[in-house]
Order: structure tokens, then sequence, then C-alpha cells
């Protein structure tokens, strides 16, 4: 009598998309990258050009000095002219500028719209920093806010936009009559539009939000810059990375009874008007800091949003 064995019937073991579930399984599954002409198209026009301009104050009689360099600079402004005329082209050349110097960030408050930016761009010429206390017979710049209005398409002329300019001035604490809004130590300061400017004009403006605090920030997320640079007639946009953050000493609380701040340091470019422009996280589009100052290399610093909001929260805006 023989015996054959048999071999027991496996079932077949059904596998799912094995990529998948391998990819989901060890992280490799990517997030969607974030929208970067979405979050432009709201930066842009939240990015203001500001132009600070000081009355001319009467100087010292001309020495003989004085008059041949004089003379020698408007010569060579002179031979420039005629070499760019010579040099001319058939095309047309892009409307100039007015020499805007700095940026600020447009913001909705409860005491209406107003524009952030740098307390230094605000310094008269010398070294002398103004007080926030309102004084008699105290002069006063001109403050004008050019508002973008730019399209993020590639064939939009920049001789076709036409931006609104606004009138500014150095708003009041809400909470103190006779103090200004400027502080140098977080080096801010407010701007609000003059009551004689029709809010028309800045309807379109959605203002960026701002990041309530700091504890989700972290070193290497990638960021996005708005600058108005002087020598272009729309702004720039900038790309980099958050390489640090600077706190103030906590031992300086019990001392000044003040809260510490923080700058972030970040990797974007430094160009001409950078102070005061927004630094946003490409994550979700949100205002981390406002640009105040670069050490001449591959670092700018900005104070943080989260304490630009407590400093405007203290003042009642």
């Amino acid at each position: 009598m023989s015996f054959t064995p048999t071999m027991p019937h496996i079932a077949p073991v059904s596998r799912p998309h094995i990529g998948k579930t391998t990819a989901l399984r060890f992280g490799m599954a990517q997030p969607q990258p974030p929208d970067i002409v979405e979050i432009a198209k709201k930066a842009i026009p939240a990015t203001v050009a500001l132009e600070i301009i000081w009355p001319r104050t009467s100087s010292s009689p001309d020495t003989l000095l004085s008059k041949v360099a004089k003379i020698a600079r408007i010569t060579a402004r002179i031979t420039t002219r005629l070499a760019k005329k010579l040099a001319k082209n058939s095309s047309p050349e892009p409307p100039k500028d007015k020499g805007f110097r700095a940026s600020g960030l447009w913001l909705q408050t409860s005491q209406g719209p107003v524009v952030i930016t740098n307390a230094h761009v605000l310094d008269p010429p010398g070294n002398d920093k103004p007080s926030p206390k309102s004084q008699e017979n105290e002069t006063h710049p001109t403050i004008l806010a050019r508002l973008n209005v730019v399209s993020t398409h590639a064939n939009a002329r920049c001789d076709s936009l036409q931006p609104t300019t606004l009138a500014m001035a150095l708003a009041e604490r809400p909470n103190t009559s006779d103090c200004m809004a400027i502080d140098h130590d977080l080096d801010i300061a407010v701007l609000k539009p003059l009551p004689s400017e029709d809010p028309k004009k800045y309807r379109h403006i959605q203002p960026l939000e701002p990041e309530p605090d700091m504890d989700g920030v972290k070193m290497g997320e990638a960021v996005l810059g708005v600058v108005n640079d002087k020598m272009r007639t729309s702004p720039t946009l900038l790309t980099g990375v958050i390489r640090g953050f600077e706190r103030g000493n906590p031992v300086s609380k019990k001392a000044t009874g003040k809260e510490p701040f923080v700058d972030v340091c970040t990797t974007l470019y430094t160009m001409v008007g950078n102070s005061g422009s927004p630094v946003l996280r490409l994550r979700n589009g949100k205002t981390i800091g406002i640009h105040k100052e670069s050490d001449g290399s591959a670092r700018t610093w900005a104070t943080s949003m989260a304490d630009v909001m407590r400093k405007l929260k203290e003042w009642g805006f």
C-alpha cells in the first residue's frame, strides 16, 4: 500500500498597493508645496513703499571748496545725462520711481488700517532720534505711501500699472494722546492715512494675518520676503530660510518691567528698501516679522510679529 503525501491548500494573500502603503509607513509621502503665487497676491498689495521727505534746513554760507565740489557734481550729472541720451535706443524706458526708500506692512487694527514700518526710517537727518513725546514747533516729515497694484502674470507691463499714493503721518497712541506710536527698542513705528484720504483708495488691500506667537516657528523654515526696491517700479519677491533667533535677556524684565523681545534671523537677500518689509512663513502665509537691519552678510534681522502685536495692544490699537 503506497502513501502519497498531499500539500495543504494555501489561499493567495491579497496585497494592496505596496508602494503607497510603504510610502505612508515610512513617511515618504510629501505634503503639498505652498502656493507661492497665492501668497504673493496678498502680500504684494499689503506691502507699501514709503518715501520720507524732510524739509530742507538753512545751510551755512558756501565756501570756495564747497562751490568747487558743487560745480563738479553738476558737471558729472550733465555728463551722465548726455551719455544716456547718446546710448538711448528706440525701446521705451520704464517709468522712473520717486525714490521710495523703505517699506511698510498694511495691518488692520481696532483703530482702523495702519502701516507698520521701522522707527529708524523716520529719523531726521543727523544722529538725533525723535522723541515719542509730541513737542510744539517740532518738524515733521512728509510721508507718502505707494500702494502696489501688481499682477503676477508675465504679460503685465510695468508701465501700464498705476499705483496709488497716500499721504500718511505718524500715529498717536490711542491710550495716550500726547505720545506718538514709535518704539526705538523694537524699531517699529505706526503710520496712519491722513483723514483727507479717500478710503476707496485702499479698500482692495487684504491685510496679512500675523503669527500670534513664535512657539511653532522653527529654524530652517522657508520664508518669503516682499521688498520695494528703490531701483525698480514693482516689488521684488525674495525667498530664504530662518537661520536662528536672538532673544532678549529674561533678567532684564525684572529691572525694566518689559518683556524680552525676539529677533528673527533669515537668509533673505538685503536690498535697498528692505527696512519695514514683512517676513512671511511659506507654510501658511502668515507674517512672522518686520525687517529692520542687516549685518552686511547673508543675514537679515526682523522684529518678531508677536512682539509687534504685543506692543500695539499695549498702545491701544
